[in-house]
């Protein structure tokens, strides 16, 4: 009979998202080769089989990732035919501070109806979402477009824009919207008739709808309204 034996200690590792840190695995063996099975792909070490008793080192690439930490598990095997034997290893290895990196932070708008986007860089998952109805956003991969409707109010009008990342880390950015009020203009601000009927056309320029009125019942309007 052969003495078969074969003790891994210890059996899970914890390493941060940078680390370049390596740590040893202690394999005691007696008579019994023994193999890594199973191996995962951000993980190395310093040796994949044996005969004798050894010490291995391993190490784990960078997590760059900003979400959850992630978690692997490979085995040290018997690599012989009359002993089967396993051992568990588990490592883990934290994630990254998330970032969430909008490629512009603030837009000045015109008073009219706008289509607009800005690129974001991000080592996480994230969501989009605005803080006001007049604001409607939308993900599109590592882009996001947004639109406003027209501002038809007197005064400059603010809007924030969010991008959110929900995980172990939180992290966030927002973007800041402010649009001027919509302008109208006439093609003239003076307008004169003779004595009898008559009828004048102006140029209306307007970036939203607009309507007209008159205070006096001799003026007559047509038409009434635009965009």
């Amino acid at each position: 009979l052969v003495p078969r034996y074969i003790s891994v200690s210890p059996t899970s590792f914890t390493f941060e998202a940078k680390t370049t840190e390596k740590k040893t695995i202690e394999i005691s063996s007696t008579e019994t080769p023994w193999i890594i099975d199973n191996m995962v792909d951000w993980v190395s070490l310093s040796a994949n089989t044996g005969s004798l008793s050894s010490s291995i080192q391993i190490g784990v690439k960078e997590n760059t990732s900003g979400d959850d930490a992630r978690l692997g598990i490979f085995y040290v095997k018997s690599n012989v035919e009359d002993w089967k034997y396993e051992s568990p290893i588990n490592v883990s290895q934290a994630g990254a501070e998330p970032y969430i990196l909008p490629d512009k932070d603030e837009f000045d708008l015109p008073g009219s109806v706008n289509e607009t986007s800005f690129s974001v860089s991000s080592n996480c998952t994230w969501d989009v979402s605005a803080n006001v109805s007049w604001l409607t956003v939308t993900k599109k991969g590592s882009d996001v477009s947004f639109s406003t409707t027209a501002n038809e109010f007197t005064a400059y009008r603010s809007g924030i824009i969010t991008l959110t990342h929900q995980g172990t880390k939180n992290a966030s950015s927002n973007i800041n919207i402010r649009q001027a009020p919509a302008s109208i203009t006439a093609s003239t601000e003076t307008l004169t008739f003779n004595n009898t009927a008559g009828m004048v056309e102006l140029t209306i320029k307007a970036e939203a709808a607009w309507t007209a009125s008159s205070s006096s019942s001799w003026i007559e309007l047509s038409p009434s309204y635009g965009n």
